[in-house]
C-alpha cells in the first residue's frame, strides 16, 4: 500500500495539535487553587511562577507546576502549524492565503509558549491576539477546499470560533467567560486538523 507523506505529515502535525489538549487538561490538575474552565484563560496553565495575575478586569491567584509542559506544547503547537502551514502551501491546488493564516496562528502560538503570561503580560497578550482571530479564519479557508462533512464540519467550526474570538475582544463582560471561549475557538479546530489530516478528500480542481 502507498503511503501519503503529505497526508501523513499534515497528521502527524495535527495530532500534536490534539495532544496539546490532553496536556492542558493534566495541567489543569495540578493547578491551584482549582482550575476554572470557564474563566481561567489557557495562559494561566504556563504561569511559570505562584502568583496573582492582575488582569485589567480582575486579580487571578495562579500556580501551575506543570508549567514547562503547558509552554512546551504550545511552542511546539506553533510549530506544528507552521509545518502544516508549509506542507499544504507546496501541494498544488492549496490556496496561499490559508497557508499564510496557518503561519499566522502558528507564530502567535508559538510566541504564548516562548513569552509565558507571568514573565511579560503586555508581550504576551501581544503576541496571544493573531492566534484566536487568525485560526478560524485559517480552518475556514482550508475547509472549502475540501469535500463533504470536512468541509462543512470545518466551516461550522470557523465560524463559531470567529464569532467567539469577535466576542471575547469586543465584549468586557465576555472576559469572565475568557477560559471557555478560547477553548471553543481552539479545541474545535485543532480535532478538525486531525480529522482532515485522516478522512479530508480534496476538491476536484477544475481546468
Amino acid at each position: 500500500m502507498k503511503v501519503d507523506v503529505r497526508r501523513a505529515a499534515l497528521t502527524g502535525f495535527a495530532l500534536l495539535l490534539v495532544l496539546g489538549i490532553v496536556v492542558e487538561i493534566v495541567a489543569a490538575r495540578h493547578f491551584s487553587p482549582p482550575y476554572d474552565w470557564v474563566g481561567n484563560t489557557i495562559s494561566d496553565l504556563g504561569a511559570t511562577t505562584c502568583t496573582t495575575v492582575n488582569y485589567y478586569y480582575r486579580s487571578v491567584q495562579v500556580c501551575s507546576p506543570a508549567h514547562q509542559l503547558v509552554n512546551a506544547s504550545m511552542a511546539i503547537s506553533g510549530l506544528a502549524m507552521i509545518g502544516m502551514a508549509t506542507i499544504r502551501t507546496r501541494t498544488a491546488g492549496f490556496d496561499r492565503f490559508a497557508g499564510l493564516l496557518w503561519v499566522v496562528a502558528g507564530a502567535s502560538t508559538l510566541g504564548i509558549g516562548l513569552i509565558p503570561l507571568d514573565v511579560s503580560p503586555d508581550q504576551h497578550t501581544f503576541v496571544s491576539i493573531p492566534q484566536l482571530l487568525a485560526l478560524p479564519m485559517a480552518v475556514f479557508s482550508s475547509a472549502i477546499q475540501y469535500r463533504g462533512a470536512i468541509c462543512r464540519a470545518g466551516q461550522v467550526v470557523a465560524v463559531v470560533g470567529l464569532v467567539s474570538a469577535l466576542w471575547l475582544f469586543l465584549d468586557f463582560n465576555a472576559l469572565e467567560y475568557a477560559g471557555l471561549l478560547e477553548r471553543i475557538i481552539l479545541w474545535p479546530a485543532f480535532i478538525w486538523a486531525f480529522l482532515t489530516g485522516i478522512f479530508g478528500q480534496r476538491r476536484v480542481q477544475q481546468v
